[in-house]
């Protein structure tokens, strides 16, 4: 019976009604743990895909998937685990895989609904690419093949295609030919430099139309250039997620055919003159729900309205004006999701204004960015917003003492520390959570990618 629920499965990936179905086979004839714990991962990813970041439901669901993650997901992928280097679940099954071992593929292939697949020579991997929908990090000399795979047809699936390493007339030739008709999304990983030239060659390509999400992590020219002739583009309007990283400043401020941006992510180069990040945007961003801001920020350009925002991700500020700048445009009350990088001078005024909001429905907050800085937590400790949090991750090297406070916060399903060696009363009582069920975490590293959009990977 588990062969032809799966067969369906594999069949029909985005059919969620098998995975349902298998879900309640799996409550009434299972005979293990990780029979139940798979219905109810299936259960909770469907559910976290269907609901609405506005809501509470979606941020239970965030926390709970990962509780069952955690406990569950590396016997849920089994031995078949040996062969991938990372394993990204949807619906209850593995969905996307990092993977070098070739011959592992096919038969991997036929036992998982996988439709994304991230490996490093395209040539190697050119014959299973018609049964794939996702398409990633393709490496060095990967741009003859790919051209030639795409104009017989072998491309037609992919709704999202990743690019890496150095072949600039590769992207040239293929943003040249008609896209892919079901692709959705294009990421150029770090390795890919866009020239001016080649940048201008995707504004008027037929791909740009097509999209919903498009990534660029490395440009050749400024990025305030770029994202000028971007946000004036009118092909541009119908983009929903851009990630545009390694810039020196940003500002949107040439058109308006970026407003209907749900989740932006701006990569900001890592310099310490203040100056050289120039502030946001002058544009209205009606729609964006998610922001993420790595680097340093300075707010400027008038003022900023960010009316449903519900995530927002802060590396490091100029000053705590600029914090309650974007906290003020995001609207206290509907802000979900808080990281704060090197933010640390601005914790307690972050954390007075959260707590003077009306109803503040603040879920998941991370702080910190390196282990070996301290930082002040008594203001957190005192804050009313910990009592509302299901998820907390710290990176500081003194929050011995805080911890115990931490495990006594109930409602905390998720807790996780760098640096820091807990005492032996919190450690107590934190094993006994954990024993209990009631909590996942422990000693983790920073940068799990669980920004929203990002859920899933082990």
């Amino acid at each position: 019976m588990h062969a032809d629920f799966l067969a369906a499965i594999c069949a029909e990936p985005d059919e969620p009604v098998h995975r349902l179905v298998y879900a309640d086979w799996l409550e009434e004839h299972g005979t293990t743990q990780a029979h139940l714990a798979r219905a109810e991962l299936i259960r909770v990813q469907l559910a976290r895909e269907a609901a609405d970041p506005d809501g509470d439901d979606y941020w239970a669901l965030r926390t709970r998937e990962r509780v069952l993650l955690a406990a569950w997901g590396e016997r849920l992928v089994g031995k078949a685990g040996i062969a991938f280097h990372r394993v990204r679940f949807r619906g209850g099954f593995p969905a996307a895989v990092k993977i070098a071992e070739p011959l592992w593929l096919h038969p991997l292939l036929d036992r998982f609904p996988i439709g994304t697949v991230d490996f490093g020579s395209y040539r190697v991997w050119s014959s299973v690419v018609p049964r794939l929908t996702g398409l990633d990090a393709v490496g060095p000399g990967w741009g003859g093949a790919l051209l030639e795979d795409h104009r017989r047809g072998a491309l037609h699936n992919l709704r999202h295609l990743g690019v890496r390493g150095p072949d600039e007339p590769g992207v040239e030739q293929l943003l040249a030919t008609e896209p892919p008709p079901n692709l959705r999304s294009l990421a150029f990983r770090s390795s890919f430099r866009f020239s001016p030239e080649s940048w201008q060659r995707l504004l008027d390509s037929p791909w740009l139309p097509q999209l919903d999400t498009l990534v660029v992590e490395e440009f050749v020219s400024p990025t305030d250039q770029a994202l000028a002739s971007l946000s004036g583009t009118p092909a541009a309007a119908g983009l929903r997620t851009l990630a545009i990283g390694e810039g020196t400043g940003f500002r949107l401020s040439a058109g308006p055919y970026l407003a209907g941006l749900e989740s932006l992510t701006l990569r900001i180069k890592r310099d310490n003159d203040p100056a050289a990040a120039r502030g946001l945007w002058d544009v209205p961003l009606p729609n964006l729900r998610h922001l993420r801001v790595t680097g340093m920020l300075v707010v400027a350009g008038g003022p900023l309205a960010l009316p449903r925002l519900v995530t927002l991700e802060i590396d490091r500020l100029d000053k705590a004006a600029d914090a309650l700048a974007l906290l003020d445009a995001a609207g206290l009350p509907r802000l979900r999701r808080l990281r704060m990088g090197q933010t640390e001078p601005h914790l307690a005024t972050i954390l007075a204004a959260l707590d003077a909001a009306p109803a503040a429905a603040l879920r998941e907050l991370l702080v910190g960015e390196s282990p070996s800085y301290e930082i002040d937590l008594a203001p957190l400790a005192r804050s009313r917003t910990l009592a509302g949090l299901n998820r907390l991750e710290i990176q500081a090297a003194n929050a011995e003492g805080f911890l115990a406070r931490a495990a006594a916060t109930r409602g905390l399903a998720s807790l996780s520390w760098t640096g820091v060696r807990p005492s032996e009363a919190a450690k107590a009582a934190l094993q006994k959570r954990f024993d209990d069920g009631e909590m996942v975490g422990g000693l983790e590293p920073a940068g799990e990618p669980d920004f929203p959009g990002e859920e899933g990977w082990l």
